[in-house]
């Protein structure tokens, strides 16, 4: 799929990028680890949630399983950044799984704004991670395990401190009813949401609404309400026995074959599939 919401990742992975030019998600996506990004130098939109905000040097981005998101482009498109990829149970070989369950439960979705010293820290961390893995011997991936561990708790201590940088919603004057009517979508993904409500309840005609959303979210009205419930369909039957008849309706789709059908077209294969390779 050109553009897939849905990026599976293999445990441990990290990858650094700098960028000079314009580069957008043509769709928001969802991992099914957490990811971590931290940017080292220009600026980036972030969208998450019914929010926007601008990712500059030192801004930590933390996400969990299964929660759409997307970056584009601001008017200076150079940057360069951090992304770090982890499945809780990759540090398994270090650590027992209540010492796991103790890391993890620190750690929420979060975008924050480091300082000076837990920015180089965190730069430290990943980049050990990034050298390590790219050293491929068990000793290194024992190392680069070590490395994520001091970084989660790095994060779980900031996410948990009152001190801590929130970063501020840099939503524009314009885009407020766009704002609006995404959160009234991701609080309520699971209902019937016609555009004839959306857009009335953003106080919008049908094509203003339809035009404004694709400009700024890269995708369309339905394409955004499909991937929030596929995304709750992908955690449900990882983390749960429900039959597809209850997930679909209690993650807003019409019918099984409906939600079967979005499915397949995001990951090349049935529900059904992907339960029996959990």
């Amino acid at each position: 799929m050109k553009n897939p919401i849905f990026s599976a990742t293999k445990g441990l992975t990290i990858s650094f990028a700098e960028v000079s030019g314009p580069q957008n998600m043509a769709r928001r996506h969802y991992h099914d680890n957490y990811e971590i990004f931290l940017m080292i130098d220009g600026e980036r939109n972030l969208f998450f949630d019914n929010k926007k905000y601008l990712l500059e040097k030192g801004s930590l981005f933390v996400i969990e399983p299964f929660l759409s998101h997307g970056t584009a482009s601001t008017e200076n498109p150079s940057y360069k950044r951090y992304l770090l990829n982890l499945a809780p149970q990759e540090l398994s070989p270090i650590l027992s799984p209540n010492e796991i369950n103790i890391l993890f439960d620190g750690v929420s979705t979060c975008a924050l704004s480091l300082n000076e010293e837990d920015f180089h820290t965190a730069m430290f961390y990943l980049s050990e991670i990034d050298r390590h893995k790219r050293e491929h011997n068990a000793f290194s991936e024992k190392l680069a395990r070590m490395f994520a561990v001091h970084l989660m708790e790095l994060i779980s201590r900031e996410t948990n401190s009152q001190n801590a940088i929130k970063l501020e919603s840099t939503t524009k004057k314009n885009e407020i009813p766009i704002m609006h009517a995404l959160r009234y979508i991701n609080l309520n993904f699971t209902e019937n949401i016609t555009l004839d409500f959306i857009s009335e309840y953003a106080h919008m005609s049908k094509s203003n609404f339809c035009l404004v959303f694709k400009k700024m979210m890269g995708e369309t009205f339905i394409d955004y309400l499909n991937t929030l419930r596929i995304a709750q369909v992908h955690k449900l039957l990882i983390t749960t026995n429900m039959q597809l008849g209850a997930i679909a309706e209690q993650t807003g789709f019409s019918s099984v074959d409906y939600m079967t059908r979005m499915f397949k077209k995001v990951h090349g294969a049935p529900p059904s599939s992907v339960r029996r390779e959990s």
